[in-house]
């Protein structure tokens, strides 16, 4: 018989020792089937922005980690560890950045401490207290010999940092912001280097931040750490989570007395890889851990993920993802081997900011050995608190309690929405069902399970099936997702005046477009055609673009139909993911074809630059509700002004 969550909770706070040596300690709920990659919800609503890209070749650092946030006086700051070398050597600088709209854009980087002779500064934790912002920086000589801990206050009328000397000895390296306690103290978690590299804390003497008391925390001689840790505070009870240097599972360690004794560092039940981790208590009670955590990531560094308990409960019971290695449509590095990690976490008005480490496409750097360690790009995350919630209420029979039950929970659900869609596509006329048929062979493993959730619910779509009247001109929209977001204003905007149809995909490059324009054009005769392809082709070369614009140009005129070709909307700057001026450059090639092929213009990017503050999401392609509405209005302003004679169907 498993334990109640209320047992569950003494054992997490009583004495190891009381616990066979056998047993995992448990941070998991194990009533709660722990889920594989492929089955964990993905958040939405999260708001990414790069804070410091990968940019060897134009600044010349190469090693970067070690995100640490805080924000201070409207201000939020972004330190992490820099180094022109390799990582971890005597030429580590602690550097910083600084946003003023939350973390939506960064100022150039500037340093904290860039060491003096062998000594090198490295990534570390702030604290805003009383109205002034600390920095506690790991540094070490040479190669991590004599690691400690500096600190430095912020002038802010020089913007200077003034350094207050060595404050934590023993080998501390900060690896999370001061937590305050209610015995007065702070508490800041770290990793000791050296004596088998174990976690370790660091308390304070109230609110003196010069003079700190370093508590190693006991482990077995046979277990390997590599002891980053990271601390949760409730009452005196302190819970540490660290790195296990050998294996993908958390190591935990509790304290009674506000983290002066400690229980024997101890694996838990609960899986995570072997990097540092970030937790803390939010403050709606949940307990939330963001590191990887999933059934069967082992060692590698994603998806970043985060786990939470529900409010006022000691143990993880769901665990969300942040964001995949693979992350296409951006901000921020994105390849399939990309490692996440190193994170950390504050929470700000509502929401959780997460500072991470992204060594994107690892064959693009630059060095040999050391010099190509963490190789990263700093970013960070931020995800409202209330997307956050653990499922209420208990836990009944019908819930599954393990991962294979919960893969056949949702391969249920995923039968009966198919039950339910194929019930709905039963009803439709013919030429509906063939439409929808064509939906399901094009729309992909993303985008079709979206629309068979929205047609059984009864909701609109770009995608709905239009009936023609024969009395009106049948337009085809060709394009990506900026594209599909305006395709409803542009039906209603026209309704009345034309039979307005969408491709039935997300079209993508120019080179999908090739081998899908006959299915995208289907049989029917077209009298206007309102293409695009520019986003999705933003590094595709010049040369390659134009001549795929050319034969897909050659292909849709022997519809017959008058063509008019919409230019790619703005995209924003964004660090190792898009450049604005790739879209200018795509931009000036299309309209040479279209001249020589005289193809009508219909210029998107000049209609929308002068309102992008006002429309287009923060550091995103895309356009907010009213951005599409525009962009929807300005097509359907355009198609009216040019002939559309209807001829007779077929």
């Amino acid at each position: 018989m498993k334990p109640t969550l209320t047992l569950l909770s003494v054992l997490l706070f009583a004495p190891l020792a009381a616990l066979h040596a056998a047993d995992p300690v448990p941070l998991w709920d194990e009533r709660v089937p722990l889920l594989k990659t492929a089955e964990l919800p993905m958040l939405e609503d999260v708001r990414f922005s790069v804070i410091k890209p990968y940019e060897f070749k134009s600044d010349g650092y190469r090693f970067l980690h070690g995100v640490g946030l805080c924000f201070h006086k409207g201000r939020l700051y972004a330190s992490f560890g820099h180094n022109q070398g390799g990582e971890n050597t005597d030429t580590e600088e602690a550097r910083f950045c600084v946003s003023d709209d939350e973390g939506k854009t960064w100022s150039e980087v500037r340093t904290i401490d860039s060491g003096e002779g062998p000594v090198g500064v490295s990534h570390g934790a702030f604290l805003s207290h009383n109205g002034t912002l600390w920095a506690f920086q790991g540094a070490y000589t040479g190669t991590m010999s004599g690691v400690h801990t500096r600190a430095y206050v912020l002038d802010e009328a020089g913007n200077q940092w003034q350094a207050k000397g060595t404050v934590i000895e023993d080998g501390f390296w900060p690896m999370q912001e001061p937590q305050k306690m209610d015995d007065g103290n702070w508490i800041m978690a770290g990793l000791k280097v050296g004596d088998g590299n174990p976690a370790i804390v660091a308390i304070s003497h109230g609110d003196d931040f010069t003079k700190w008391d370093a508590v190693p925390i006991p482990h077995s001689k046979g277990l390997k750490m590599w002891g980053e840790s990271t601390v949760i505070v409730s009452g005196n009870q302190i819970t540490n989570i660290s790195r296990y240097g050998d294996k993908a599972v958390a190591l935990v360690a509790t304290s009674n007395d506000y983290g002066r004794t400690w229980s024997e560092m101890r694996p838990s039940n609960l899986p995570m890889t072997t990097s540092k981790p970030a937790a803390g208590m939010l403050s709606n009670g949940q307990r939330y851990l963001v590191c990887t955590t999933t059934a069967d990531s082992g060692k590698r560094r994603s998806p970043l993920t985060i786990a939470v308990s529900k409010p006022g409960e000691p143990l993880f019971s769901k665990v969300f993802v942040i964001r995949h290695a693979e992350f296409l449509d951006g901000p921020g590095e994105s390849h399939p081997k990309a490692a996440l990690s190193y994170p950390y976490a504050i929470e700000h008005e509502g929401s959780l900011y997460i500072g991470y480490s992204n060594s994107g496409d690892k064959s693009t750097r630059v060095g040999t050995g050391r010099q190509l360690w963490n190789n990263n790009s700093a970013e960070v995350a931020v995800i409202p608190i209330n997307q956050l919630l653990a499922d209420e209420g208990s836990l009944s029979q019908t819930e599954p309690t393990n991962a294979k039950e919960a893969a056949m929970q949702k391969a249920r659900e995923e039968a009966e929405l198919e039950k339910k869609y194929q019930a709905w596509v039963s009803k439709l006329t013919p030429a509906h069902q063939a439409w929808e048929k064509t939906l399901q062979a094009e729309l992909g493993n993303f985008y079709l399970p979206i629309h068979k959730r929205e047609k059984v619910a009864g909701t609109a779509n770009a995608w709905d099936f239009v009936e023609d009247d024969p009395a009106l001109p049948r337009v085809l929209l060709i394009g990506d997702s900026v594209s599909r977001a305006y395709t409803q204003t542009v039906q209603k905007e026209l309704a009345g005046i034309a039979n307005v149809h969408r491709a039935p995909a997300n079209c993508g490059p120019t080179s999908t477009g090739l081998k899908k324009m006959d299915v995208w054009l289907g049989d029917g005769k077209w009298d206007v055609i309102h293409f695009n392809f520019g986003i999705h082709d933003r590094a595709t070369p010049l040369a390659d673009y134009t001549t795929r614009l050319q034969q897909l140009i050659e292909r849709m005129k022997q519809t017959g139909a008058t063509l008019v070709w919409a230019s790619t909307t703005p995209i924003p700057d964004i660090a190792g993911k898009y450049t604005a001026e790739s879209i200018v450059e795509r931009n000036a090639a299309a309209a040479a074809v279209m001249q020589q092929n005289a193809v009508a213009i219909d210029d998107l990017f000049t209609a929308i630059t002068p309102r992008l503050a006002e429309l287009q999401k923060p550091n995103d392609v895309h356009f907010s509700g009213a951005g599409n509405e525009f962009l929807g209005e300005q097509v359907a302003a355009y198609l009216k002004s040019i002939p559309m004679v209807s001829e007779p169907r077929q």
